[in-house]
C-alpha cells in the first residue's frame, strides 16, 4: 500500500462518517407514518413533507391556499433555524396542492419567504387528497453551510475535552 493510499483510505474510513441522525420536531404531533420529521447528514437537512393539519394549536387554516402555505413556510423556517439553516439554504422543494387552479395563491404566499431570484428547484404537483383535509404539502431539502456543520463536532470535542472519562 502506497502512502497515497493510506492517506485515502484513512480519510474516507467508515467509521468517521458521521451518521445520519432522524429528529421529530418537539412541537409537533409524532408522525402517523413511519417516517421521522427531519433527517440530517453531514451536507443536508431533508424534512418530511408538512400541512397545517400536522401543526398543532388554534394556528390551523385549513381552506385559505394561501395562509395554509405560509403556516407550513413559517414552521420550516423554524424547523431550519433550530438546527443551524435559514432559508437561503433550500436548495430543493415539492408542494403538492389539491387544486392547480389555485396554484398564484400558493406561489404568493410561497414566494414571501425567499429572496427574489433566489428560488430553490421545485416541483408542483396536484394531489387530490392531503392528510386532514388540508390543501397544501410541502417537503424541504436544505444544505448544511460549511461554517455550520461544523458545529456539533467542535461542540463533542469540547465536551469530550470537559469529560473527565475521556481523559
Amino acid at each position: 500500500m502506497t502512502l497515497d493510499d493510506a492517506s485515502r483510505d484513512a480519510v474516507h474510513r467508515p467509521e468517521d462518517a458521521r451518521m445520519p441522525q432522524f429528529q421529530n420536531d418537539p412541537t409537533l404531533p409524532a408522525p402517523l407514518f413511519p417516517g421521522s420529521h427531519m433527517v440530517i447528514d453531514d451536507d443536508y437537512v431533508f424534512l418530511s413533507g408538512l400541512t397545517a393539519e400536522d401543526i398543532q394549536g388554534g394556528e390551523t387554516v385549513i381552506g385559505d391556499m394561501g395562509e395554509e402555505t405560509r403556516l407550513v413556510m413559517r414552521r420550516v423556517q423554524r424547523m431550519l433555524g433550530s438546527i443551524g439553516c435559514e432559508m437561503t439554504d433550500v436548495v430543493r422543494v415539492d408542494v403538492h396542492i389539491t387544486d392547480l387552479d389555485q396554484i398564484r395563491e400558493m406561489d404568493a404566499a410561497y414566494a414571501e419567504f425567499f429572496d427574489a431570484c433566489r428560488y430553490p428547484a421545485r416541483t408542483c404537483t396536484q394531489s387530490p387528497r392531503l392528510y386532514g383535509g388540508a390543501h397544501v404539502e410541502i417537503t424541504v431539502m436544505a444544505r448544511r453551510p460549511a461554517e455550520r456543520q461544523a458545529e456539533p463536532a467542535e461542540e463533542e470535542a469540547a465536551g469530550d475535552a470537559d469529560d473527565p472519562a475521556s481523559e
